[in-house]
């Protein structure tokens, strides 16, 4: 597993934005800053879910992701970092998933800047609601930083409000794509938190429609890493001579796809040592030789 990148100068960024069409609704951008590539999100679907990601993801020994709120917050209303900490919260709740987040507090400290914290702040998004940034190793897929920055010249709210963006409801929807899902713009989209827009007074985003659930489910399976599958009786002779050495094959696989590696029983109290890692799916032998009884 690769280090966190120490020189961050070594990103050098590039921009995606993905938005959708003009509407009465506002736009929730979602911008990607790259370093050397643009990545190929796609549609993760099965005929009980539907998500889009694309590779993306936190190492896992970079969680939990620790992240902080600029300290001036927005002057519209009171709680909104409370109202962003339940957002984070209500993807780290998702049971079957092993994502987890810590809250460290107020900075000074706004983005977009790539400078090794994760920050949520007020400031401009080029008319956006709110707009995600962050920062990954397209070589390996592996996420770095994020920032996300919500749009001060529009009204907020903390109780969901008429005629007022809900400060969770739209951070629901942003640190969603920390994770790193994408925008939804489907028809059979519009109740999921990941639809791609919000409008005034929401707060349906605050509650993970199934399908965002099994998103956050497919990207930090909660399962982990499984044990190999047991190996099927070794192949070799059922019979011989007394202090010659016969060989014993033996195949398996892996859940997950990992390398195994093998020890032999051979029926007399005795095992062999463990043999050298092979690919999941691959065999391996060892020889033995018994005296006579």
């Amino acid at each position: 597993m690769t280090s966190r990148p120490a020189i961050f100068g070594l990103l050098t960024p590039l921009r995606f934005k993905v938005r959708g069409p003009k509407s009465i609704m506002g736009k929730l951008h979602f911008v990607i800053i790259l370093a050397l590539s643009v990545g190929i999100a796609a549609i993760l679907a099965t005929p009980l879910s539907a998500f889009e990601y694309d590779g993306t993801h936190w190492y896992d020994s970079d969680l939990p992701v620790t992240w902080e709120i600029n300290e001036n917050g927005t002057t519209d209303c009171t709680g909104e970092f409370g109202a962003v900490r339940a957002g984070y919260q209500t993807w780290e709740n998702v049971s079957g998933s092993y994502f987890t987040e810590t809250y460290v507090g107020t900075t000074s400290l706004t983005g977009p800047t790539l400078d090794g914290h994760n920050v949520v702040s007020w400031g401009s998004t080029d008319a956006s609601i709110a707009t995600c940034y962050y920062w990954y190793y397209p070589s390996t897929g592996r996420l770095v930083e994020f920032d996300i920055v919500f749009e001060d010249d529009f009204t907020w709210s903390s109780t969901g409000e008429a005629g007022k963006y809900d400060v969770q409801n739209i951070a629901t929807h942003e640190l969603g794509h920390t994770l790193v899902l994408g925008d939804l713009y489907g028809a059979g989209d519009t109740e999921k938190t990941m639809y791609g827009y919000g409008s005034l007074g929401e707060t349906k985003k605050r509650s993970l429609h199934q399908d965002d659930i099994d998103g956050v489910r497919y990207i930090y399976p909660e399962s982990g890493n499984q044990p190999p599958n047991t190996p099927s009786s070794p192949t070799g002779p059922s019979s011989g001579t007394p202090g010659v050495s016969y060989s014993f094959t033996a195949t398996t696989t892996d859940p997950d796809g990992d390398q195994v590696a093998f020890k032999f029983s051979w029926g007399d109290g005795t095992e062999s040592r463990w043999t050298s890692f092979v690919e999941s799916g691959g065999s391996t032998s060892m020889s033995t030789s018994w005296s006579a009884q």
